[in-house]
């Protein structure tokens, strides 16, 4: 065991950098199976030690609400107060800052940085309070791979603590102290190929604020993204991607452990999203890089699709016709056949988001995110418009999708339902870009747009949840000969049917308004 005071008695009373890390969430159990590993069994004996943290904020969470996050550690008679704040680098990069202090109290005004110092004003030391504490086991070692590259790997095992509890904490934190940032990829995927592993988003601020306020859903939206015109073509690709990445990897775990219907629909969203940010910028990307992205997206999305039509299906689909005509037809046999498909579908989901396929996706994902790999074209014409501002592309590319969808609807009110499937697809990809580029101009330009955007996205979603009904029926009625069960699955297409078409009006109008909406970009 290596005192903490020994490893760091020659460090500076001050520092302030950024550090470049990858989380890997792992198992304790097979921290036995990565120290058998070249990347620790070549360097030299580890250094173990525990670290014990208090993290302070105000009662109201002010500096997490702003982004930070700040930690008293004690270090031998001293105390080392570490503040975080992530910069355009999201989850790979944290600026810090850390300086040693005489007594075990916060001192906001020893960070050597002015427009930090200008965030954190109307927060007082006197505010902080200790929030939480973690408590963990760390066994680090250097793991150099060659001459000038060196990858800090620590084996992190503890615990968050408050009044209320605790909550586990088992991760492999990889940092960059020497090199290039594709080293801490190249580590991780030989990690990955040794033991079951994902990507770990979360610092250990944020799950010890997730667990001191109690948080119970195992899921998260993805939030609002926020571009500004001041971004270049490429930072606004890079933010859509990480943006993306971050939504599918808060909610891959609720997925593949089936903790919450919405684990499994958050994930496809990423997903979507993912594809969808990434084709606005099909034309400049090199074209093998887009496939591949686009390719894998879309296999994990096609994976997921199962299961996330039969939640809907059971939660939203067949209870109101269940209660309304619950005496025509056997509905709760059509809901246990549903629940066994969706047994299986949950199962897929599962294999899905648990195969090293997935986990190499995510890791290369990010690997080509952060070494931007999208340069590796000579330069041409592309590289220009990396460098432009987003505002030079997102009107176009705003146009574009605007008119692909005016031209899949011309005769709408007299389309059949087949062909307006290729308008909800334009349609939905339209609400994407809009979604992406709406920060960038006037609120009051774009609400009415989005406002008739969404809601036709909406109803234009009823039509395949139709299509999509026909099919779980097909599949139930298949594996059961039951005349009562044939009833019910009757009931439940007459039932949608004839509320498709009492709808069809107002989804004419709907559509009618859209191509009289003025496109806010212009």
């Amino acid at each position: 065991m290596v005192n903490e005071s020994q490893t760091d008695g020659s460090t500076a009373s001050h520092s302030d950098n950024t550090e470049i890390e990858l989380k890997l969430a792992a198992n304790s159990k097979d921290f036995a199976r990565v120290r058998r590993t070249t990347f620790w069994s070549e360097s030299k004996r580890a250094q173990t030690r525990m670290l014990d943290s208090v993290y302070y904020d105000t009662t109201g969470h002010d500096l997490r609400v702003r982004g930070f996050s700040l930690r008293l550690r004690r270090v031998g008679h001293r105390y080392r107060q570490t503040f975080k704040v992530s910069d355009a680098g999201g989850y790979f990069e944290r600026r810090e800052f850390e300086v040693y202090l005489s007594e075990g109290k916060p001192d906001l005004t020893a960070i050597d940085d002015a427009a930090i110092r200008l965030q954190l004003a109307g927060i007082t030391a006197s505010e902080l309070k200790p929030i939480f504490t973690t408590h963990v086991r760390r066994s680090r070692k250097l793991y150099q791979p060659e001459e000038g590259t060196i990858v800090e790997i620590a084996l992190d095992e503890g615990e968050v603590r408050d009044d209320e509890g605790t909550t586990p904490l088992c991760e492999i934190e990889l940092e960059l102290k020497q090199g290039q940032p594709e080293a801490l990829f190249d580590v991780a995927r030989g990690l990955s190929d040794v033991i079951p592993v994902r990507l770990q988003i979360q610092s250990k601020s944020e799950i010890g604020y997730s667990h001191c306020e109690g948080r119970s859903e195992p899921w998260r939206t993805a939030g609002k993204l926020s571009l500004t015109d001041e971004m270049s073509a490429e930072v606004a690709l890079d933010s859509i991607v990480e943006y993306a990445v971050s939504h599918i990897l808060r909610n891959d775990q609720c997925a593949r452990e089936r903790s919450h219907v919405e684990g499994v629909h958050q994930v496809r969203v990423g997903l979507r999203r993912l594809r969808s940010g990434l084709h606005l910028f099909k034309s400049i990307l090199p074209a093998d890089q887009y496939a591949w992205i686009s390719g894998e997206a879309r296999f994990f999305a096609r994976a997921l699709g199962p299961a996330r039509d039969l939640d809907v299906f059971r939660q939203e689909t067949l209870p109101p016709v269940a209660e309304a005509l619950g005496e025509l037809g056997d509905f709760t046999a059509v809901d246990r056949m549903a629940a066994r498909l969706q047994d299986e579908a949950y199962e897929m989901v599962r294999e899905a988001l648990s195969s090293d396929r997935f986990m190499t996706f995510m890791i290369e994902l990010m690997r080509w995110r952060k070494t931007r790999a999208w340069h590796d074209e000579p330069a041409s014409a592309k590289a220009a418009q990396w460098r432009a501002p987003i505002t030079t592309l997102s009107g176009p590319l705003l146009s574009k999708r605007h008119k692909s969808v005016r031209k899949k609807g011309r005769g709408f009110a007299d389309m059949p339902r087949a062909q307006r499937h290729s308008v909800r697809i334009a349609m939905k990809k339209l609400r994407y870009a809009t979604d992406f580029f709406a920060a960038l101009y006037p609120a009051k330009a774009r609400r009415s747009y989005l406002r008739r955007v969404g809601r036709l996205q909406d109803d234009l979603g009823h039509l395949n949840d139709i299509v999509t009904l026909h099919e779980i029926l097909d599949r139930i009625v298949a594996k059961n000969s039951c005349a009562s069960l044939h009833r019910a699955a009757g009931c439940l297409i007459g039932w949608y049917e004839q509320k498709t078409a009492q709808d069809d009006e107002q989804l004419i109008r709907e559509w009618r308004a859209f191509e009289k909406a003025k496109p806010f970009w212009k």
